[in-house]
């Protein structure tokens, strides 16, 4: 069965996320003894639903914890996901991690989704329509403006049915306005991990919901982390408990791997197509500072970065300017602590060290544009120009500004596409018109700036 997009939710703590899923689709997401003797949800879940339309298929749902503790797990999951259920409890209506969680998901990139009003049996009609205008207040300006506002209760099979006929609408809408990201394309395969385990008569099982590319039965992977790699071999792929042959992007998938032990794969770690994707410790990036912030975020600024799976502290070195007002959006370059294996394009988020009244730790996030090829200074006009580039659609000055980045070595033309964050088909089509212009020059299976190549040259003869 065709899985058409991923389903995650987002909420307060104990305003019943769990309870939604589990009514939706008959699976109790909370796996840990400590989750079911506590009565929260501590790491992620995930269960399946049908889709009623006439496509058949099903959503993968990505059940996320609400604890202000757990926003690391919460970001994890919400990474990947093509669509948001934002869960407010009736009774107690919009809270902080309300708003971090519809904050994160933005910073994410979701852009489609509905709010689930829960407990509705739990308050009377007039209070009920209090908190509707509740929800409404706080998704203006959001994705989630104007989005439905469907009140529900536990137990009650035509809240189930109006709930599980919305997803079906949601993801068909998604679909036919192009929201959701092709299951398969041109990039390397990356899983973000975020669990890894030993069961008994297969070995090593990892889990994690697919950013890009694909991968078959028999194919060779690598466990990327930033201290290198480690081969391995998909012995095995399951999708909502049911063995497939492969596996394309956007889906929560099971990987049993040969040829590593469980304990070699911890959570933020990658498997990716072997010798695709490397660690990095700087990011140039595009940055968002979130509106809320109290005041602006300054240069040399030190957070915590997310970035699928992974967690790592991380410098913010702003490009162009000194500070980043509330709510605006410039260029950076991410000095990080530790390497970490980053996808250009992938989103990510920044949480602070202390949490904004109401608003918890969240500072901002943004768009990974390449993995740095060098340490760049404030002022750098250059620095400034290759993010514009890479942040745009135009191929021709995405890939001639990596180029001239790169200075007199040039850059392997074998390198370029994977390096970029556009579409490598765009960026084979440019390469050929940049060096017929004179722009580009290319030479033993490298692409030169021409004014570089042309220095050197000159050297050469002098």
């Amino acid at each position: 069965m065709e899985t058409r997009a991923v389903i995650g939710t987002a909420g307060h703590v104990d305003h019943g996320k769990t309870t939604l899923v589990r009514e939706l689709t008959g699976i109790d997401t909370d796996r840990l003894d400590a989750e079911k003797a506590r009565g929260i949800s501590i790491e992620l879940g995930f269960a399946w639903l049908p889709l009623g339309d006439a496509r058949g298929g099903r959503a993968a749902i990505v059940d996320v914890p609400g604890h202000e503790r757990f926003v690391r797990q919460m970001i994890a999951g919400a990474a990947g996901v093509d669509l948001v259920l934002l869960v407010v409890a009736a009774d107690e209506g919009v809270m902080p991690q309300t708003r971090e969680h519809l904050d994160i998901c933005r910073l994410l990139g979701v852009r489609r989704g509905a709010v689930v009003l829960t407990k509705r049996d739990l308050v009377e009609p007039g209070f009920l329509e209090l908190a509707q205008d509740d929800v409404r207040e706080a998704v203006a300006g959001t994705f989630l403006e104007g989005a439905p506002i469907v009140p529900f209760a536990a137990g009650a099979p035509e809240d189930r049915a109006r709930v599980a006929a919305l997803v079906t609408e949601l993801v068909g809408d998604a679909e036919d306005r192009g929201l959701l990201a092709a299951r398969s394309g041109d990039r390397p395969f990356k899983l973000s991990v975020d669990r890894a385990f030993s069961m008994r008569g297969f070995g090593t099982v990892v889990t994690g919901t697919t950013g890009a590319g694909e991968i078959a039965v028999g194919d060779a992977v690598a466990v990327c982390s930033g201290a290198g790699e480690i081969a391995a071999r998909v012995r095995g792929i399951e999708l909502h408990g049911e063995a497939v042959a492969r596996v394309g992007r956007g889906a929560r998938a099971a990987l049993n791997l040969a040829g590593i032990d469980h304990g070699e794969v911890h959570r933020g770690d990658v498997i990716a197509t072997p010798g695709a994707l490397r660690a990095t410790s700087m990011i140039d990036a595009t940055l968002t500072a979130l509106g809320t912030l109290p005041e602006p975020l300054r240069d040399g600024a030190r957070a915590l970065l997310h970035v699928g799976t992974a967690q790592v502290e991380a410098t913010v070195a702003l490009l162009g300017a000194a500070a980043l007002a509330p709510g605006a959006t410039g260029w950076a370059q991410l000095r990080l602590a530790e390497p970490r294996v980053v996808l250009p394009g992938e989103r990510f988020v920044l949480r602070g060290f202390d949490a904004l009244p109401g608003h918890g730790k969240t500072i901002g996030g943004g768009r990974a544009l390449a993995a740095s090829q060098r340490r760049h200074k404030r002022q750098s006009a250059e620095a400034v120009a290759l993010c514009a580039a890479l942040d745009g659609e135009d191929a021709r000055a995405a890939a001639r500004a990596w180029v001239a980045m790169a200075g007199e070595g040039g850059v392997a033309t074998s390198a370029l596409a994977p390096a970029l964050p556009l579409d490598g088909a765009a960026i084979a089509v440019a390469v050929p018109g940049l060096v017929a212009d004179r722009e580009l020059a290319e030479g033993g299976g490298r692409l030169y700036e021409a004014a570089a190549l042309g220095r050197v040259e000159e050297r050469a003869v002098a």
